[in-house]
């Protein structure tokens, strides 16, 4: 088992531990006080009575009733509740295990298994700027409703979507939106910039460790920032960049990148086949921001 498994085994675990411990701790507390272990006795005793076929169920159900009521009361006399004697695990869907009861990754799992991996490539996940945010006096022009229409759609067969244009034209910030979108409908991402792919790359080639090569293919949702300035290594770069973007491609996954490149500039960096995939219309959109450098734009005065 690798040291990322273990580290991940071990959030795991002590999330559970926690929320189970905190559970035993409030059912110890509310054992103790006063009154509350006979009235536990005689709910299990009228329950056995109302479904073990005593005529009387009508004025059973009613003596339950009045049971669970003073039992609230009791908890309340001690500051707690029903809910607070049962362990409240943060995830729903997995109750902290981390896994789906078939046995697949729980988006949770996905979420601390990027973030770790991010650690160990430098980086700190960071949250996304989010079309919350959006300044829109700036760029009157800027059709932001169609990237939320577009991260919403389940229908778009142009997973892949390129932003390029000169430094401070929002490029970046445009992709963290559709990337924070995403995440809140559950999916899984990964943002990175170019020059740390051949971080990952070289760990694959070098060291035989395709854990990061691995999630870049299978993270729902990619985002590469500032494609171009990565140094090429001599087949290393290339190479796994083509197997990435064409599983990606092949299984339908959001792809998004920023970049100072023009289209004719990637055939030049990438090689024919890598242009092709990135530029194809079939399968993705490229994006040309032409607006100003953001930080010389003067905000409207009202």
């Amino acid at each position: 088992m690798s040291q990322l498994s273990i580290e991940i085994n071990k959030y795991f675990s002590d999330k559970r531990e926690r929320a189970e411990r905190l559970a035993e701790q409030n059912r110890q507390k509310a054992e103790d006080a006063p009154g509350y272990k006979q009235n536990a006795l005689r709910i299990l005793r009228n329950h056995a009575a109302l479904f073990g076929g005593n005529p009387d169920k009508a004025r059973l159900q009613k003596e339950q009733e009045s049971l669970f009521a003073e039992r609230r009361a009791i908890l309340q006399s001690v500051g707690l509740t029903e809910a607070d004697t049962v362990p409240h695990y943060s995830c729903e869907s997995c109750n902290d295990t981390g896994f789906m009861q078939d046995g697949s990754a729980c988006r949770c799992y996905q979420q601390i298994y990027h973030r770790l991996l991010l650690s160990e490539w430098g980086l700190t996940h960071k949250p996304f700027h989010t079309f919350a945010e959006c300044d829109r006096s700036l760029f009157p022009e800027q059709n932001y409703d169609r990237f939320i229409r577009y991260v919403h759609s389940e229908t778009s067969p142009t997973n892949t979507v390129i932003f390029s244009g000169p430094a401070g034209t929002g490029k970046s910030f445009l992709m963290e939106c559709m990337c924070d979108e995403l995440e809140k409908q559950g999916k899984s991402v990964i943002c990175i910039p170019a020059t740390h792919l051949n971080t990952v790359f070289r760990r694959a080639e070098f060291d035989g460790d395709t854990q990061g090569v691995n999630a870049l293919i299978h993270t729902d949702v990619l985002a590469i920032d500032d494609l171009g300035t990565e140094p090429l290594l001599t087949n290393v770069t290339r190479e796994y960049f083509f197997n990435v973007l064409n599983e990606r491609q092949q299984n339908g996954r959001f792809t998004f990148f920023t970049t100072n490149m023009t289209q004719n500039m990637f055939s030049e960096k990438y090689t024919e086949r890598i242009a092709s995939r990135l530029l194809d219309r079939n399968i993705a959109k490229f994006y040309e921001c032409r607006f100003p450098d953001i930080r010389n734009v003067k905000r409207p005065t009202t």
